[in-house]
């Protein structure tokens, strides 16, 4: 019987790194299950790598489990991958391994992953401010928008009002000429109760 386990590691920004350990599956090499979740900070996402690592961690003299916190000098590596994080996709991928030498596995062996890639921690408060500046900075766009279309209505009304104003001045003046014309002609004497008109 083998026993399988399987090992991730990780540069989280670059220089630091993080190891990840499955439980170990006894006696199923060809399709062993973890159905397992690790979460970890990824700081630098341009330079992070995630390496897969598929192990036999049974020991190669005694054909025993290792016990937890032994020395692992003798775990037999079967076959591996790593990623850059940049490559990575949501969701459900297929994740194909290579031997020891980065060539392909006769076998094709592939793990089945499941990732996700979620704001983390005081970045998640950054997001979430920034998300709230941009809303703030979209509601004040809008109403600098509104008051911009306000004040061109009322400009447009000032100047319908004003055209309007302009042309009744020139219709009272148009009359006033009128007016001047017509009492140029004709002049009005009264004398006692009656009143006679003559023409100039």
């Amino acid at each position: 019987k083998r026993q399988y386990q399987r090992r991730v590691h990780g540069r989280i920004d670059g220089s630091a790194e993080i190891n990840l350990q499955t439980k170990t599956i006894a006696a199923n090499g060809f399709a062993p299950k973890w159905d397992q979740m690790f979460e970890f900070p990824l700081l630098a996402k341009e330079t992070a790598i995630v390496s897969f690592l598929v192990y036999d961690n049974e020991d190669m003299d005694t054909g025993e489990t290792k016990q937890k916190g032994a020395k692992k000098e003798k775990d037999l590596f079967i076959c591996g991958a790593s990623i850059p994080v940049t490559c990575l996709r949501k969701g459900y991928r297929v994740v194909f391994l290579r031997n020891h030498m980065g060539e392909p596995v006769m076998e094709m062996p592939t793990l089945l992953c499941h990732f996700s890639l979620e704001p983390y921690g005081k970045v998640q408060t950054l997001i979430d401010e920034l998300k709230l500046l941009e809303e703030v900075n979209a509601a004040m766009v809008r109403t600098k928008k509104e008051l911009n279309n306000q004040v061109a209505s009322k400009k447009d009304q000032l100047r319908k009002v004003v055209l309007k104003t302009n042309e009744l001045r020139k219709e009272a003046t148009a009359a006033e000429e009128e007016l001047a014309t017509i009492k140029g002609k004709y002049c009005y004497l009264n004398t006692g109760m009656e009143q006679y008109c003559l023409v100039s």
